[in-house]
Order: C-alpha cells, then sequence, then structure tokens
C-alpha cells in the first residue's frame, strides 16, 4: 500500500507543499481530499476479511504464525497472530490462539511493525477523509468494495409503491421479536415504531385474499433481483440462497428523545461484544448467514442512513436508503442505520446462505402463486361450462 499511498501524490508537482497542506488541521482543500481519496483505494486490494473467492491480507498472517509456531519461533508468532486479530478480530482459532499466548509470561504479545504501520496509515488516510466530511457514497449509480457494495435504481418508483403499501396496510406491530410485540415502539430504540411482513405473512395475505398475485410476484422480482446483484457483484461461485426475508418499515415517533441509531452496530452472523469490539460466531447468532442484502423501497425525510464501519467503529461508507437501492455485504460486516429524526423508512432485508440445509424453499413459494392463480381461474371457466 506504500507505493499505492505515494502514487497517489503524483498528479501534483510539489510534494513538500502537498505534505503541509495534508498536515494542516481544519477543513481540507480540494487537493488534499484528491489525495485522501485516491488513497483509500489502496486499501481495497486488501480486504481486511476473508471472503470466499479472494486471498485476503489477514489470510497471510494466518499462515506466517503457524510456520512460525511450527519451527518454534513463539514470539513471532505470537505477534503475527495479534496482527491477524487487528485485522479481523473474529476468527475463533485465532482468538483461541491469543488467549495461548497471554498465558505465557515470556511473550510480549506486539502487532508486527509492517501491520502496525499498514493500519496506521488507513486509519490516518481515512481520519483525513473524514474531517472533509467525505466518505464513500454511492456515485454515478454505484460503489463497490470487496466485503460491501451499492447500486442505484434495480427497481422502479412504481414498484417501491406497491411494495410499501403492503407495510403501510398490513404491517404487524415489532414482527420477528415476539417478546417486544406490545411494547409500543421499536424492539431498537424508544423513538421509533417498528412493523414488518415475512414472506410466509405475505403469501397468507395472498390466500386470504387480500392482496393481489401481481404485487406478490413483484415482490418475488425484487428480492431475486437483488439476489443475482449480490451474486453477480461478489463473483460468487457457489450456490446462494434464501435464508430469511423481512419486510420492515421503522417510522420516527414524533418529540421522541433520539440516539444515535435506528438499529445498533451489529454483524449479521456473529454476536457482537461492546467490551473489545468482537464478534463470535456463536449461538444464538444466525451463523450460516454468508451474505445479506438490503433492497430500499422509501426513505425517511431525514435520517435513516446505512453505514458499514470497520472493527473500530469508524465509518467507512454511509448509503441513504433511496427507492431502488440496493446494498450487499458480508454476514460479518460491521453495520447499523442511523436514527431516523423524521418520516418512515421502509427495507426489504434480505440473508443469504450457501448451506442447502438453511435454505428457503422459494419453490414452494412459486407453487402457492400457481394454486391461488387456478383457483382464481377456475370459476370463471365453470361459468363458461
Amino acid at each position: 500500500t506504500d507505493m499505492c499511498r505515494v502514487r497517489c501524490t503524483f498528479p501534483y508537482d510539489k510534494p513538500a507543499t502537498l505534505k503541509k497542506v495534508l498536515e494542516l488541521s481544519g477543513a481540507m482543500d480540494e487537493v488534499s481530499r484528491e489525495v485522501a481519496e485516491c488513497r483509500q483505494t489502496c486499501y481495497s486490494d486488501l480486504p481486511l476479511r476473508p471472503l470466499s473467492d479472494a486471498p485476503y491480507l489477514a489470510g497471510m498472517l494466518e499462515y506466517l504464525q503457524y510456520c512460525q509456531y511450527m519451527v518454534g519461533q513463539y514470539q513471532h508468532s505470537a505477534n503475527s497472530c495479534y496482527s491477524y486479530y487487528l485485522l479481523d478480530s473474529r476468527n475463533e482459532m485465532i482468538n483461541d490462539n491469543l488467549g495461548v499466548y497471554r498465558e505465557i509470561d515470556e511473550i510480549d504479545i506486539q502487532p508486527r511493525k509492517d501491520i502496525a504501520g499498514f493500519l496506521d496509515n488507513y486509519r490516518r488516510d481515512l481520519a483525513l477523509l473524514k474531517k472533509g466530511g467525505k466518505l464513500p457514497t454511492i456515485q454515478k449509480g454505484f460503489i463497490s468494495e470487496r466485503n460491501y457494495y451499492a447500486a442505484k435504481d434495480i427497481i422502479s418508483s412504481q414498484e417501491c409503491t406497491l411494495i410499501s403499501n403492503l407495510i403501510q396496510e398490513y404491517g404487524i406491530e415489532n414482527d420477528g421479536y415476539d417478546k417486544f410485540k406490545h411494547k409500543g415502539s421499536s424492539p431498537f430504540t424508544e423513538s421509533e415504531k417498528f412493523h414488518g411482513l415475512d414472506l410466509d405473512a405475505i403469501f397468507e395475505l395472498l390466500e386470504d385474499d387480500q392482496i393481489e398475485i401481481s404485487v406478490v410476484q413483484l415482490f418475488l422480482d425484487a428480492i431475486n433481483a437483488a439476489k443475482d446483484h449480490v451474486e453477480s457483484n461478489f463473483k460468487l461461485m457457489r450456490p446462494l440462497y434464501f435464508d430469511y426475508v423481512h419486510l420492515v418499515q421503522r417510522a420516527a415517533i414524533p418529540g421522541a428523545e433520539r440516539g444515535e441509531y435506528s438499529h445498533p452496530i451489529h454483524g449479521d452472523n456473529c454476536l457482537l461484544r461492546t467490551s473489545d469490539k468482537s464478534c463470535t460466531k456463536e449461538e444464538p447468532a444466525y451463523t450460516h448467514r454468508d451474505w445479506s442484502a438490503l433492497l430500499y423501497i422509501s426513505s425517511p425525510k431525514k435520517g435513516g442512513e446505512f453505514v458499514i464501519v470497520d472493527d473500530e467503529f469508524t465509518e467507512l461508507a454511509s448509503v441513504f436508503p433511496d427507492c431502488g437501492t440496493v446494498v450487499g455485504f458480508t454476514g460479518g460486516t460491521y453495520h447499523g442505520v442511523k436514527s431516523i429524526e423524521k418520516g418512515k423508512r421502509v427495507a426489504i432485508g434480505l440473508w443469504f446462505t450457501h448451506s442447502i440445509d438453511h435454505a428457503m424453499d422459494m419453490e414452494s413459494y412459486q407453487r402457492r402463486i400457481e394454486s391461488v392463480a387456478l383457483q382464481a381461474e377456475t370459476p370463471a371457466f365453470r361459468e363458461e361450462l
């Protein structure tokens, strides 16, 4: 990354002058902003967390710490192990190894100098970018990193309206959170109301003749389009299956005192510990959820941004929930939703798995549509007879 960061200054003739500009406090000028934005791209080629189809920096340290251990270089192995932990604190094996090394008095665990320098540069460049009020957002319809991406306009405004009407008319209060059924506010914050509909509830409405087949088919087409985006963008080589689908609405309660988040920072397939910001794959977390996506249906008048953060909870990207925008990310990516200050935010939450054992039977839903369609056609057919 060092050479990449240096190349970001090549378009400018006076590096010494540029350095002074970069070190100044306060708002950045256009030159320093461009350099900071360029430098952020230097880290996307070295993702900090494992992906199924790409090498990653932490993986190199995994092999290194093992080899060092096998040849008796325990101090070096401990340092490599800790360096891995700084890049990806959720690896159970690395956490176990660190626990062993911490019990050995003769070992003084320190990060490798190259990894410490890498992280220092990363945080310094990100802080410089944030100082200018600039975080990665959707531009020209698309943003992409190794563990998350966003794209615009995968469904139309008319389709958004039809889907939004479902939750407006039939949404179930605190759906999916039974112990909060009669709370009167969202399970996550006292300043909002939460309503939801899962796929089974939507099909029950269909089979009770409360909604049209066309709306349900539209909903299925929309979530399949989002799934296709995830598979295509991340170039997944293994089959991807739906694990759970949830249409949800978060609505601001006027006059309520608001915190920072509508939905606090979390990972979708691990348990986040606020004490050390680690996230471990263990029950009751849905550890089989490999990928996630959000398809936005309508945006609030103020607030409700989706945010991606790193292991230190520093914001890496922010996405406003416009109709038709989809965000995809790995199941272990730390993310959250900013507080909704005014209005309502409607989205379809999508969780995916590579495990066939946890896959939803999507064909059964299609058969239920065909069954309803057949029943609707039968009376007219008999009248003709």
